[in-house]
């Protein structure tokens, strides 16, 4: 379980600046970029967690048919847990970010 943690804190410290350049260089634009490394992070998190599970028991894949939103959510919700680890990390990663600014600064 450590392996994906780090992983997943590794995309939170690196996805911030691959993100800065398509944002405005304003407050909005580093709240703007914590929503969409968020995002991001939680969906690789949630696909991570469905991979986890399929693996241990394939019987998991035919309840993804069965039971589609239910089973989203629940994988989501395990992204969201795991978001304890590796979302101080993307905050702190963020709140540094306006140091790399081009042309506005704060």
């Amino acid at each position: 379980m450590a392996l994906p943690l780090i992983v997943f804190s590794i995309l939170a410290l690196l996805l911030p600046r691959m993100v800065l350049p398509v944002m405005p260089e304003t407050p909005l634009g580093l709240v703007a970029n914590g929503l969409i490394v968020y995002g991001i992070v939680l969906v690789v998190a949630a696909l991570y967690f469905y991979w986890s599970y399929t693996q241990q028991d394939t019987r998991v894949a035919d309840l993804l048919g069965v039971e589609p939103a239910q089973s989203v959510v629940h994988f989501a919700r395990l992204g969201v847990m795991s978001s304890v680890v590796w979302a101080p990390i993307m905050v702190l990663r963020i709140a540094g970010l306006h140091r790399h600014w081009k042309e506005n600064t704060w």
